[in-house]
């Protein structure tokens, strides 16, 4: 199946029998123009992939976002004030926001005319960077969950991995946005650094204390059923988690949940075992030798 302006849209289907949605999917992922290109092709409807169920619609209309109020931070006013802000925040929300973080105005303006003059490219020149695979430290894809979610969104991602032990290459990047892109890195990098002061510190810590620890991974917990979204991702990226492991990282866990703590380390033994080719008995002791170490931290609040 290919997408043309006419198959991509939902009046080509004949009935909702015919439809196959996988189909669809791989029809759209291997134009590898993404929706970007859907849109030069001046189709006239929404292909079917991205249409969200009527039954969820309804009950995502039901929300009321002027309910909620992320932590806004600025990090140039009092440290010991913005390192409680930072604590409170990371222990009610697991996120914020940050003003006056050192970021020139001039940059991020240019960062974004970057991205966009790298998108309006021909197909052509897209194409070359469009990739699903996450070892690619520079790659454009639409919808890292394109194969799993129930509906696509309606963009395109491109993506650059900064933190990353070796430094980046230039010439992986596109013409289009290479040079600001170097520029960019370099002011995310010290915000990077200077955050991981301000966490250390929020937690009790020394201020270089993340910082030495060197390598991370990093994880996020969402509402998904079952709870699971952390290990469906710590398991997505075993090979990583693993490279990391046995090069000396450090293991930080933290959230609201008293039971997370067993549920991660769990999933970690298993990529242990799984990546490094030993008895699950093994990875066990593996894991408690790091603890002892003193390379597995755990912090917990209800």
């Amino acid at each position: 199946m290919v997408i043309t302006k006419e198959a991509a849209v939902p009046s080509s289907i004949s009935s909702e029998s015919d439809y196959n949605r996988v189909e669809e999917l791989k029809a759209f992922d291997e134009t590898k123009a993404g929706v970007k290109g859907l849109v030069d092709s001046g189709l006239a409807n929404i292909p079917k992939m991205f249409m969200i169920p009527a039954n969820e619609l309804k009950q995502n209309s039901d929300s009321n976002p002027t309910r909620f109020h992320i932590p806004l931070i600025d990090l140039q006013g009092d440290r010991k004030k913005v390192v409680d802000e930072i604590k409170v925040a990371s222990e009610k929300w697991g996120f914020f926001q940050v003003v006056n973080h050192w970021v020139p105005l001039s940059v991020l303006d240019e960062m974004i005319k970057g991205v966009i003059k790298f998108n309006e490219h021909d197909d052509e020149v897209r194409k070359q960077f469009y990739s699903r695979d996450r070892k690619k430290r520079v790659r454009f894809n639409s919808n890292f969950d394109l194969y799993t979610s129930k509906a696509a969104n309606w963009r395109d991602t491109f993506t650059v991995e900064i933190f990353t032990p070796a430094p980046l290459d230039p010439n992986e990047l596109p013409d289009a946005c290479r040079d600001i892109t170097i520029e960019y890195a370099k002011h995310v990098t010290t915000l990077g650094d200077a955050m991981f002061e301000l966490l250390s510190e929020a937690i009790g810590l020394k201020a270089d204390h993340l910082k030495q620890m060197n390598c991370f991974f990093v994880a996020f917990s969402r509402d998904q059923p079952k709870k699971l979204y952390v290990q469906h991702k710590m398991e997505e990226e075993s090979q990583r988690i693993w490279s990391l492991l046995s090069s000396g990282a450090a293991v930080y866990i933290a959230g609201s949940s008293t039971k997370m703590p067993t549920d991660v380390m769990s999933c970690i033994e298993k990529i242990v075992a799984k990546e490094g080719v030993v008895p699950k008995d093994s990875a066990v002791r593996w894991l408690r030798a790091l603890e002892k170490a003193g390379k597995y931290h755990v912090e917990t609040w209800s």
